[in-house]
């Protein structure tokens, strides 16, 4: 997607929320000999400013003038909490699988790509299929991490301030140990 796509999909969105890989930022920072952080900050920019009206001429001679409608919030975040998050939970699993009796389901085949899953479950052999991972991808993790927490507050300076704090975010488990963790919370709540 080149920056008109996404121009186009942000004139119509109420909010626009950019998540930036630690490959993508780390990559970047190599071909441009710049540091992670400049190129997260240019990032950051390049997709506030793609926000911005499109500015219009009416005639030849008369200057730019923008498009009545304000641009929306726009959040830039970097992926490296839901990277921290899925190789935590993809360490969990290793050792749940590993402890278990009789060694069920090793190796663990794990990928950052949920297409690949997607791939794996409709080409694979169904011998394989045990073997997947059940953590969510690092993508998967941060939709849910975003789509959680920035319906939660308006203001930017509260998201930049919530999100830096040391309160610790809700993050999506494999269903199982959600289920297990509501019970807790649910028996906790009764006594």
């Amino acid at each position: 997607q080149g920056i008109e796509e996404v121009r186009r999909k942000a004139a119509t969105a109420g909010m626009m929320v950019v998540s930036i890989s630690p490959q993508s930022r780390t990559s970047l920072a190599a071909y441009f000999h710049m540091s992670p952080w400049d190129v997260m900050g240019r990032l950051a920019t390049l997709f506030r400013l793609a926000r911005l009206p499109t500015a219009k001429a009416s005639q030849e001679d008369e200057p730019l003038s923008a498009s009545p409608s304000p641009p929306c919030p726009v959040y830039v975040v970097d992926m490296a909490v839901s990277e921290a998050i899925t190789l935590i939970e993809a360490q969990q699993e290793f050792v749940d699988r590993y402890q278990a009796e009789g060694h069920p389901a090793l190796p663990v085949l794990a990928s950052h790509c949920p297409g690949w899953i997607c791939y794996a479950e409709k080409v694979l052999d169904k011998e394989v299929l045990p073997h997947i991972s059940t953590v969510r991808s690092s993508q998967q993790i941060q939709g849910e991490l975003v789509k959680t927490f920035i319906p939660l507050h308006h203001s930017r300076q509260e998201f930049l301030r919530q999100w830096r704090s040391s309160t610790p975010l809700p993050f999506p488990r494999p269903p199982t140990r959600l289920t297990q963790q509501q019970q807790q919370q649910q028996q906790q709540q009764q006594q």
